[in-house]
């Protein structure tokens, strides 16, 4: 949508993306709010009033009213930006809007959170998602109504996609936009003596943004939409709003304050007009803040995050322990396959704990295994240290009393921005000072109903200056399918009555833990050739 060219000021053409040729050429609806007098906001209906069919019947009322607010925002525009912190539900909204435009749903994420996508889907609506792998495309049929494909996949599946959409129009669904922060999206190249030209590149801003120009509407989400910088904003918003912000020098040089390197290139660190910036970007993007999540969220939220084997890393140095756990017996062999099943979520929680540092958030992990502690760690600080003001402590079994405890009250005493990763061990019981948490990863599913309290019990506390989620990854095909399905999905019902001795000697009675031998027993068989 564009005003018409005589309800603009013409000292607002300066504005990046405020002219355009043909028949769109005025002020872009983004730029509302710079006009005086402010033209009203088009309103649209409360959409979830008459929800789409698809939609389950409990959806409705499950929905926090800032999802629903966001529901509504992204009805009535092209394209839009969920900018909610992490756990906040974007998913959830996201699929509720793309149902009730009624189109095909193209859903683009990170290829560890493909079967995330699909079963969220799925749990939410009557749709059964198509979930697309490699980069040799395949047929899709027309009578599929949603597909999910990663980032990385997104260039050779394009044209497939298009034409599976034929010109019945689709929503996109860019899941953690800010993957394509890129503004270069061509590169020159020289055919000749002073012939220059420019040829598009197959990164994954041009590609999502050449599936964006083909779309009827496009939602965005993301809690880091600028990652560094300023520049890093335009690709964001162009994928959006296709034309409606100019180009990207344009807007380097507007917003970014951009001039020439001392070594050539481009500066764009700089910023301008910010107050400009400001208005405009809250027209197509829906903001919530931290507190406004957590006053509907419950104190403490339980999660089961399951990874399929595809989204699973490959683990290593685990065959010769597996051989002499199994000299060892039952018991031992047992251990070693839920360490196993940690290190293949590895870079799944890697990834989750990075964007949720980078929202602002404190995080902590859990896992079973030293080695296991130490690699995620290393591999956690490296993204830490390019956050800004984000901090990481980590230990295990190893560290000294003295310096756990140490480590334990600094993170404590960090406001927000921080991470912690240990061994539930050597952190799992009678330490106080992780409940200042907002998300705890629990790599190493416990199996034992008196565990999970205690676990548990460090995050939430009387003391608890925030609520907080605590995360089960799961990883399919692995031990830890046998033990969710024995302890956690029973516990999801207990939250209100999880209280010391009582909740324990309930969750073990729910669990059949009551025998250790018997139940390490039962699922050594169920495992089969795991």
């Amino acid at each position: 949508m564009r005003y018409p060219k005589d309800l603009t000021p013409p000292h607002l053409y300066r504005i990046p993306g405020a002219s355009s040729k043909g028949s769109r050429f005025g002020l872009p609806y983004n730029c509302r709010k710079l006009l005086t007098p402010t033209p009203p906001e088009v309103l649209v209906p409360e959409p979830w009033l008459s929800p789409p069919p698809e939609l389950a019947d409990w959806v409705v009322d499950w929905l926090t009213p800032y999802q629903k607010a966001a529901w509504r925002f992204a009805q009535g525009r092209s394209g839009s930006l969920l900018h909610h912190p992490p756990g906040a539900g974007k998913t959830a909204a996201a699929i509720c809007i793309g149902l009730s435009k009624g189109d095909k749903i193209i859903v683009v994420t990170r290829a560890t959170t493909k079967r995330q996508w699909q079963r969220e889907v799925q749990w939410l609506s009557s749709l059964r998602p198509v979930v697309l792998h490699g980069k040799t495309p395949t047929h899709l049929s027309s009578d599929v109504r949603c597909v999910i494909l990663s980032w990385e996949i997104l260039a050779p599946w394009i044209g497939t996609l298009l034409a599976w959409a034929g010109s019945h129009g689709f929503t996109v669904i860019f899941d953690e936009i800010h993957k394509a922060k890129s503004w270069k999206r061509t590169e020159t190249v020289v055919s000749g003596p002073g012939k220059r030209r420019y040829v598009p590149l197959k990164n994954i801003s041009a590609s999502a943004a050449k599936l964006s120009k083909h779309a009827t509407s496009r939602v965005g989400l993301s809690a880091t939409p600028m990652p560094n910088t300023l520049a890093d904003v335009w690709s964001v918003l162009d994928i959006l709003e296709p034309g409606e912000w100019g180009t990207s020098w344009a807007w380097m040089l507007h917003y970014c304050n951009a001039r020439r390197g001392e070594y050539g290139g481009l500066d764009a660190s700089g910023s301008s007009h910010e107050a400009e910036l400001k208005l405009r970007f809250s027209e197509v993007a829906h903001r919530v803040e931290d507190k406004e999540v957590f006053a509907n969220m419950p104190p403490k939220r339980r999660e089961l995050c399951y990874l399929s084997r595809e989204e699973q890393s490959r683990p290593q140095g685990f065959k010769e322990d597996l051989k002499q756990a199994a000299k060892r017996g039952q018991a031992a062999l047992f251990e070693m396959r839920l360490m196993e099943a940690a290190a293949r979520k590895r870079a799944w929680v890697i990834d989750t704990a990075e964007d949720c540092i980078a929202a602002g958030q404190k995080v902590t992990i859990f896992t079973g295994r030293r080695k296991d502690c130490e690699k995620i760690a290393s591999a956690l600080q490296k993204r830490v240290d390019k956050i800004k003001g984000a901090k990481l402590w980590s230990g295990h079994g190893g560290t000294s009393l003295v310096k756990r405890d140490a480590m334990v009250q600094a993170y404590s005493s960090c406001p927000d921005t921080a991470a912690f990763v240990g061994t539930t061990d050597a952190f799992g019981e009678a330490i106080d000072g992780l409940q200042n948490s907002d998300l705890a990863i629990c790599c190493l599913l416990p199996w034992n109903g008196g565990r999970i309290e205690q676990m548990e019990g460090r995050f939430y506390r009387k003391s608890s200056t925030r609520p907080v989620r605590i995360m089960y990854v799961i990883a399919e095909g692995t031990v830890d399918e046998h033990v969710s399905d024995l302890v956690l999905t029973k516990l999801n019902v207990l939250d209100k009555v999880l209280d010391g001795d009582e909740a324990r000697a309930i969750a073990n009675t729910l669990s059949g833990l009551d025998d250790e031998d018997a139940i390490i027993a039962s699922i050594i068989n169920k495992m089969g050739d795991i």
